[in-house]
């Protein structure tokens, strides 16, 4: 058998001897891109039931039939960090999806604010964008993506216990490192992180997110960062202080 780092996510129950069908656009990125024969190993994942080596047994005109001859990985434990932010132009959002997830967010936010550039996004692309990522970074879990809202309807019903740092680009907010180093957030098992738009958060936005309990303000720097960029930089801080990255691979 051939060893394939080839990774599939699908959503179907992963039990091992028994076939699974893989079909429509991921068949297409198989056959045609990746040139998988019968014969092939791949490997299939998710985060209920872990990854598993599969042989393709058989090809049709529209998918392919894989069995699962063994278990490579079993279920994490994944970290539980959410990312909103304010819709930014396609390439860029493209970008952003595929870096956050490489990150280890479990959830991706769009929230329109007054500032707010793009009108409306595809939660079916920024999926797609997500579940590639994962596929390609050797991740079990697809981060949820949710469906845009307001970011006033967003915070109104906000799920209780879980923490917002806002990234403040007007400089009200503690260092970010600082802010997640304090003792009292020891306790937060379930986090999320704030991007506000391009041309920044009003004054309004940003007093009613200070009212909030849930809330901290927190600082990027003296430089104002773009949207993907302030993502990027704003969960590597994450990572580092409450994250996984103090784990070993």
């Amino acid at each position: 058998m051939k060893k394939s780092r080839t990774r599939i996510y699908t959503e179907k129950k992963l039990i091992l001897g028994d076939i699974v069908e893989i079909s429509s656009a991921k068949f297409h990125h198989v056959s045609r891109v990746l040139r998988i024969k019968k014969g092939d190993i791949v490997s299939l994942f998710n985060c209920l039931d872990g990854e598993f080596l599969a042989e393709v047994v058989f090809l049709k005109k529209r998918s392919c039939d894989a069995k699962i001859i063994k278990r490579i990985r079993k279920e994490e434990l994944q970290n539980d960090i959410w990312i909103l932010f304010a819709p930014i132009k396609k390439i860029r959002l493209d970008f952003l999806i595929q870096k956050v997830t490489e990150l280890g967010v479990s959830g991706i936010f769009p929230v329109f604010t007054r500032n707010t550039i793009v009108s409306r996004v595809s939660q079916q692309r920024m999926k797609k964008y997500a579940i590639s990522a994962s596929e390609q970074t050797d991740r079990l879990s697809i981060p949820e993506v949710f469906s845009s809202a307001k970011l006033t309807k967003a915070i109104d019903h906000w799920p209780q216990g879980r923490k917002l740092l806002v990234c403040d680009e007007t400089g009200n907010g503690k260092s970010m490192i600082e802010t997640l180093s304090m003792k009292i957030f020891d306790n937060v098992s379930q986090w999320a992180i704030l991007i506000g738009p391009e041309g920044g958060f009003e004054k309004a936005e940003i007093e009613f997110l200070a009212n909030q309990n849930f809330v901290t303000l927190v600082s990027l720097g003296p430089r104002l960062l773009r949207a993907d960029t302030a993502a990027i930089a704003s969960l590597s801080c994450w990572q580092s202080v409450r994250g996984d990255w103090k784990r070993a691979s």
